[in-house]
């Protein structure tokens, strides 16, 4: 019997895997002016997140700890690095046929990241590359966990 379930919970994931690929990504990142940081001085910029209609991704934290929370990760460079995200507080959701509620991010939101510019670094345009992890869900089911690619525009400018 286990066997059966076995399979069948394999054949779900492999055939839901073969058209993640082909699916745009649930989650986009909305296009921003640079983030204008004075060397060595930290700014605290927003990061715009458009969750597509219809899914909604899980809060970080979520509300339950084997839930996969929305993560922004960063690769920081020499001149400019990134403190710690500060994600919004998520929204109550309960999945149909549930009787427990999720917090979800849906619709528009937007994580704070602290970005901050060493002393030596040099006037001028950088990027911080980033990576948004998430996994979506309808009312119903989720998605496989998945993550965007992007990069986050930075000017530096002397400090005044």
């Amino acid at each position: 019997m286990w066997r059966i379930v076995w399979c069948l919970l394999a054949l779900a994931i492999g055939s839901s895997a073969g058209t993640a690929a082909d699916r745009p990504p649930v989650v986009s990142v909305k296009p921003q002016d640079p983030i204008v940081t004075p060397i060595g001085g930290m700014t605290r910029a927003k990061l715009t997140f458009v969750v597509a209609s219809g899914f909604h991704v899980q809060a970080n934290p979520p509300a339950e700890d084997y839930l996969i929370a929305t993560r922004l990760d960063l690769q920081p460079s020499e001149e400019v690095t990134a403190s710690s995200p500060v994600y919004p507080a998520g929204k109550k959701y309960r999945l149909e046929g549930s009787t427990e509620d999720l917090l979800t991010y849906e619709g528009t939101f937007e994580i704070v990241l602290p970005v901050k510019a060493t002393g030596n670094a040099k006037p001028g345009e950088r990027s911080l590359k980033a990576s948004l992890r998430y996994q979506a869900c309808d009312a119903r089911s989720c998605l496989a966990p998945t993550s965007i690619q992007f990069e986050i525009p930075i000017r530096l400018v002397p400090i005044k």
